[in-house]
């Protein structure tokens, strides 16, 4: 049996077809260029696959045999609009595109959509920020360590505390004056220091009552935390 080679007959090289190569024919429709010319130009006139196919005077079975021989043919016809649009335009990319036609009372109308939706964003940021703010602090854990000083060794009462339902860990810094008394009650040895190499601003320290060294180092106090709960030192807890 002989095999059937592809040829080509001609090329169609046009604004919305460039370059295609049209396949060798003996039978079919498009032997006749002049009838793929009214096909394109009817196509290129923005006209739909029916007008265009009863200009070039095929059928639709017709069309579908030729859309078999010629596969990338469907794609470029129906990028046609779009490349014509460029062309005219000498567009490039996409964002070079000419600023769609609109009337004066639509865009008042959209300006006034995008100002009430921009009020409604704003009016539920600040219901959920005033949310935010009624809602109740968590209770704090405090924790009272009776650990050695770093410096001289000698015991002393450690005050830190946290949220009771996570594990955030930090030193009497943060502390509110009802969290300060509470501490210094049950031992904690607590003064109002000046900025250090650790926090940049006046802050309640824990402050060894011998060698006056002060402990406000955040992962200090993270360990002196664990070693206590892991039974190296002795603590208190108050809730």
């Amino acid at each position: 049996m002989k095999k059937w080679v592809r040829k080509t007959g001609y090329v169609v090289d046009t604004i919305c077809f460039p370059n295609v190569e049209i396949m060798k024919t003996e039978r079919g429709w498009w032997k006749d260029r002049a009838k793929l010319d009214r096909f394109i130009g009817a196509t290129q006139a923005d006209k739909n696959l029916k007008t265009a196919c009863a200009e070039a005077g095929i059928t639709r079975k017709e069309w579908r045999h030729f859309v078999n021989v010629h596969p990338s043919f469907p794609h470029l016809r129906r990028n046609c609009k779009w490349v014509i649009a460029h062309k005219a335009h000498n567009i490039t990319s996409i964002f070079d595109l000419p600023p769609p036609k609109i009337s004066k009372q639509k865009l008042a109308i959209f300006k006034k959509r995008f100002q009430e939706h921009e009020e409604e964003e704003a009016r539920i940021r600040r219901e959920k920020k005033i949310q935010k703010l009624r809602q109740p602090l968590p209770p704090l854990d405090i924790v009272i360590i009776t650990a050695p000083c770093d410096h001289c060794r000698e015991n002393v009462k450690i005050a830190t505390a946290g949220n009771a339902h996570d594990d955030t860990r930090f030193g009497p810094e943060y502390f509110s004056k009802y969290e300060i008394n509470t501490a210094k009650k049950h031992g904690a040895h607590l003064q109002r220091v000046l900025a250090t190499d650790n926090i940049q601003k006046p802050h309640w320290a824990n402050v060894c009552w011998r060698c006056q060294k002060v402990i406000d180092l955040p992962t200090r106090i993270w360990k002196y935390n664990c070693d206590a709960m892991f039974g190296l030192y002795e603590y208190e807890r108050i809730h």
